[in-house]
């Protein structure tokens, strides 16, 4: 069933919001389907204008409205106040309002992605015609797979702000695509990338495994740049996953992390140890759907090696870099500062993970086995 778009919601509510205003009358906008979508009177959302039959209409002024492919009828009744008013006038005048509030309100490009993807996603048009439409005229290819996902950044995009020249509205779709720009700043995401704001502090990633759509065409026996670059973008995906599993998991983790600190070692040690190899697995296991297309001749289990090395890997990297930290912290601390000494301790934990990876990674790029 064909839903009505937030964006005709939006534009309804500004038409009602304004003539009711000027009229001092009962407003309400309806749908295609003569569903009322806005109302003057909050009851009476979600009814069919069809409640008293055609009659009961008769002595309303209704007015067309159009919003790209939707359409509806803005729905005016008796003023309040008894005062009369000429129809051809009051007419005229809701259509002003009409003109002038869907020139307001053209979407701009961003705002026309952002209603696509949140169609798509939540299955509103059953049109397949349409979408192709729709996405050629913002130029978006959807013909490759894509994986989908969701990133809540509600506590940054939502939060409470005071400025009195810009408007909450606004203000929160600036956050978004300051999110936006830096999802696909930071992980070098390219053009094939959607990333669209879905309200609500979501932003919806719509990302295709490789250019074309395939994983195993996309890798050759020795990685070339593209091949490279895939690596890093699958890397840093499975890494968000891995992150947000580890997050959502720590009550449980706490116990377990309590119990072996009785075995010596410390909170923070034990921490690292049992939580790091979480964000490992979820990066382990995206780039081991990748590594079986570096060679045709890939043995069955070399996901499950690849996965297994990046947990035990994580681990070790965790471990590593608390050990380090309690021993040199303090001392390179005081000499180069905070910034250097985090750089170090991370910097001792990911070797430690290539220590185990290395030897994997090694053997699956130039063994004929692999």
């Amino acid at each position: 069933m064909i839903q009505t778009s937030t964006r005709f919601v939006q534009l309804a509510s500004v038409v009602t919001d304004r003539v009711a205003e000027l009229l001092y009358a009962p407003v309400f906008v309806t749908n295609e389907r003569g569903v009322i979508v806005t109302s003057s009177e909050p009851e009476r959302i979600g009814r069919s204008i069809g409640w008293g039959g055609e009659r009961a209409l008769s002595h309303f002024l209704r007015i067309p409205l159009q919003h790209d492919t939707e359409t509806g009828e803005v729905i005016v009744g008796k003023p309040a106040n008894r005062e009369m008013i000429s129809p051809r006038l009051a007419q005229a005048l809701v259509e002003l309002v009409i003109n002038q509030s869907t020139q307001r309100h053209l979407p701009s490009q961003h705002e026309l992605k952002n209603e696509l993807i949140d169609d798509l996603l939540h299955d509103r048009i059953e049109d397949e015609t349409v979408i192709w439409n729709r996405a050629k005229r913002l130029g978006i290819d959807l013909s490759p797979p894509r994986a989908v996902i969701l990133v809540d950044a509600a506590r940054y995009i939502l939060q409470p702000f005071t400025s009195l020249s810009v408007d909450s509205l606004e203000m929160e779709q600036r956050r978004a695509q300051a999110v936006i720009s830096s999802i696909v700043s930071f992980f070098h995401l390219p053009n094939d990338t959607i990333c669209a704001y879905l309200g609500e502090g979501e932003v919806a990633v719509l990302q295709s495994p490789v250019p074309g759509g395939s994983v195993a065409k996309g890798f050759e026996p020795f990685p070339s740049l593209a091949t490279r670059w895939i690596w890093v973008r699958v890397s840093a995906i499975g890494w968000l996953i891995g992150t947000q599993i580890m997050i959502g998991l720590g009550g449980w983790l706490d116990p377990i992390v309590a119990q072996l600190v009785q075995l010596g070692g410390g909170e923070v040690f034990w921490l690292n140890v049992v939580k790091q190899p979480i964000a490992l697995l979820g990066m382990g296991t995206a780039q081991s759907l990748l590594l079986r297309s570096l060679r045709e001749q890939a043995i069955a289990g070399l996901p499950v090696y690849w996965i297994a090395a990046s947990g035990i890997g994580g681990m070790v990297q965790g471990g590593a870099g608390s050990l380090f930290c309690a021993a040199f912290c303090p001392a390179l601390t005081g000499q180069g500062g905070a910034i250097l000494t985090t750089a170090i301790v991370y910097g001792v934990g990911w070797f430690g993970y290539s220590l185990i990876t290395a030897a994997l990674l090694s053997r699956l790029l130039f063994s004929r086995r692999f």
